[in-house]
């Protein structure tokens, strides 16, 4: 994991100070009224753990249960908890994707799409792994912007995850497969079919070279396919 320490000291204040102006405005977000509920007594595992841990371990719970608002608080107070401590890393950007999965799950699609920017920009500051990391969030992003209907937008966020992914993670890899197809996935939508068919058996290809035939994963690219086949 890269943290910001390995990254020069002038990045770093850019990166700190990016990061402080945005915890700064998260009570705007729709999240920041809310403190974490910690559960009382704090279990035994929690005393163990470092405050940044327990808020994402809590945060992660509340996740399961299906509480996506107490979820976000908690990975907001994170956030604060990261600022506090001078910490800016891939686990900080990742704080960021989760309060943006939540708030995309409770219906606040401007904020979700703030939160996924937010942590693009600080992951490209993070090297290799932050920049594969970063092409996940922009799939994310662009998957959001396409349910909007923002489909140039959409169209942009995924073609910077193919870009990023293909270049760090590699273009025989299923993160880069995934996004060439959803960005084929959009085209559909679109109604471009000649890109979406190019993009769709794209990314299939890589996918068979990667998983076992058997692997359900694999149903989501034939899928894409399949609904390419019906538009026709």
């Amino acid at each position: 994991m890269t943290k910001i320490n390995d990254v020069g000291v002038n990045q770093q204040r850019s990166i700190m100070k990016s990061l402080l102006a945005f915890i700064s405005a998260v009570s705007l977000a729709g999240f920041g009224w809310a403190a974490c509920p910690i559960p009382s007594p704090p279990s035994p595992a929690a005393s163990q753990e470092s405050t940044l841990e327990h808020l994402r371990r809590t945060g992660f719970n509340y996740y399961r249960e299906g509480q996506y608002g107490n979820a976000a608080a908690c990975y907001v107070e994170a956030l604060h908890a990261a600022e506090a401590l001078g910490i800016s890393n891939i686990a900080t950007a990742s704080d960021l994707n989760n309060v943006a999965f939540l708030a995309e799950e409770m219906g606040n699609y401007t904020d979700a799409r703030n939160y996924y920017l937010r942590a693009v920009d600080l992951l490209n500051h993070l090297g290799e792994a932050g920049s594969i990391a970063a092409g996940g969030a922009y799939t994310a992003r662009g998957v959001l912007l396409q349910i909007q209907g923002s489909f140039s937008e959409a169209e942009a966020s995924f073609k910077k995850a193919v870009s990023l992914l293909t270049q760090y993670a590699g273009a025989e890899n299923l993160r880069t497969a995934t996004a060439l197809n959803r960005l084929g996935r959009l085209y559909i939508e679109w109604g471009k079919y000649p890109e979406a068919s190019s993009l769709l058996r794209e990314a299939r290809a890589i996918a068979e070279k990667i998983l076992p035939e058997d692997d359900p994963k694999l149903i989501t690219f034939f899928d894409s396919e399949a609904s390419f086949l019906f538009r026709l």
